[in-house]
């Protein structure tokens, strides 16, 4: 099974209400690895879970979804049900997406 990663850029919508204005890029990844494409500024990251468990996922310039501590590398990763999408994950600057398996 996969999980699939979309780099989109929100947009405000007005009301301080923001919304996708533009998926710029999407990768269908298999668990576990790392996205191949990398964030652009002002960027945030939305990654639907089809592995029929749950997954976990983060983001950074060396993201690993296992990690139980935020570094400068990594955010700590966080938990995305069976079938499931993830928050917008808002992204840095040439960061990544990992996905891994729940321990």
């Amino acid at each position: 099974m996969a999980a699939v990663v979309s780099f989109m850029r929100a947009k405000s919508g007005g009301a301080d209400v923001s919304a996708v204005w533009t998926v710029r890029k999407m990768e269908v990844l298999t668990v576990p690895s790392t996205s191949t494409i990398t964030a652009e500024s002002d960027e945030v990251a939305v990654i639907l879970n089809t592995e029929a468990t749950g997954i976990l996922v983060a983001s950074g310039s060396t993201p690993d979804a296992q990690a139980t501590t935020a570094t400068a590398a990594t955010t700590a990763g966080h938990g995305i049900p069976a079938g499931l999408t993830s928050p917008a994950i808002l992204m840095n600057q040439g960061g990544k997406i990992s996905v891994k398996a729940i321990p």
